[in-house]
């Protein structure tokens, strides 16, 4: 029999267990009034109420599934956002909303496919699903990259702490450098496909405002291709017969969002998919708590929501908080009482 004190413990679960440790030891605590995106829309606003003490109703349900909007009437040109929990409803969403951006602001479109140098001699269908298989949690690097001047991209790493070019951060493409050993093969007028990533991606925001970098435009900053193994020990990648480097930019366009990218950004127009983030048998899973209130309170307004598919009852009804987190937060709620008894002491 295996002695429990010599078995193997990974670096999540010590991560997880120093993180809990740390919870613990924090004893004055100051609680910020919340930033209500819906406060000037009352409906909306007494929803999210709902939502948070975890007595939505079917009345709300059937209210929000009016919202529902065919996938042909979807557009993003105007300014429309997306955020979808589904990987790969988002890789799909995010080609399309990248063609239909660019054909309607007249700029052209290049497609670049993420170089994979392989250990093994792969077999055609591993190649093919290796290259659709889009960025993760676990592997920064899109397999193709959808470009076009101008459109909204969101970093998918830690590039430039300092300047604030970090996981999650959204800038503009303002230009990006083909790598000349990579040559574009023309598949319309206006799209172009590279079979390798590019040298680099110009980027744009007002967080590089006033910045100068010596030989690049001003207000600007280049981001370069990264590596990154894949390994068919990851899950999405267990048809792999071997391991392979991919090599490409940690870029992705910002059209289409996951939940946990969405936070802290607030959207006039927004395109919601109310699921969870696994599948099983074909269907997602239940839709997590956090992720329905994160997406819901994205937008400025009710009118403002439109849904990618109908919200199911077992993602909306009865949804809430686990326990755990509500003590967490009572807890958070006493040392703030405390804090602020000892302060006016």
């Amino acid at each position: 029999m295996v002695d429990p004190a010599l078995t193997p413990v990974s670096q999540t679960t010590i991560s997880h267990h120093q993180g809990y440790m740390l919870w613990h030891m924090f004893r004055t605590v100051v609680l910020l009034e919340e930033q209500v995106r819906a406060r000037d829309d009352p409906q909306l606003g007494a929803l999210l109420d709902r939502i948070r003490a975890g007595v939505q109703t079917h009345q709300d349900l059937d209210l929000l599934n009016t919202k529902l909007v065919d996938r042909s009437q979807i557009t993003f040109n105007s300014g429309l956002r997306a955020i979808t929990p589904l990987n790969r409803n988002r890789w799909s969403l995010n080609m399309e909303a990248v063609v239909d951006w660019a054909r309607f602001h007249k700029r052209h479109i290049s497609i670049f496919v993420s170089m994979h140098t392989w250990r093994c001699t792969p077999s055609q269908d591993e190649l093919a699903r290796t290259i659709e298989q889009g960025d993760n949690s676990n592997c920064k690097i899109p397999g193709i990259f959808f470009y076009a001047q101008g459109m909204p991209v969101v970093m998918n790493k830690n590039i430039y702490t300092g300047l604030k070019i970090v996981n999650g951060a959204e800038f503009t493409a303002v230009d990006i450098i083909p790598d000349p050993k990579y040559l574009g093969y023309h598949l319309a007028d206006d799209v172009t496909i590279h079979f390798g990533p590019p040298l680099g991606i110009l980027l744009q925001s007002t967080e590089t405002k006033n910045l100068t970098i010596p030989s690049l435009p001003p207000e600007t900053v280049l981001i370069r291709p990264i590596s990154h193994t894949v390994d068919p020990t990851n899950s999405r990648f267990r048809f792999l017969s071997g391991k392979c480097t991919r090599r490409g930019l940690p870029v992705v366009p910002a059209f289409v969002l996951t939940d946990y990218k969405a936070q802290g950004k607030t959207f006039v127009e927004v395109l919601l998919e109310l699921r969870g983030n696994r599948i099983t048998n074909g269907q997602p899973s239940k839709c997590d708590f956090t992720s329905l209130y994160v997406q819901l309170s994205r937008c400025r307004t009710l009118q403002g929501i439109k849904l990618l598919s109908p919200i199911r009852q077992q993602d909306f009804i009865g949804n809430k908080l686990d326990q755990t987190i509500v003590d967490a937060m009572q807890r958070l709620r006493n040392l703030a009482d405390d804090t602020r008894r000892m302060y006016e002491a």
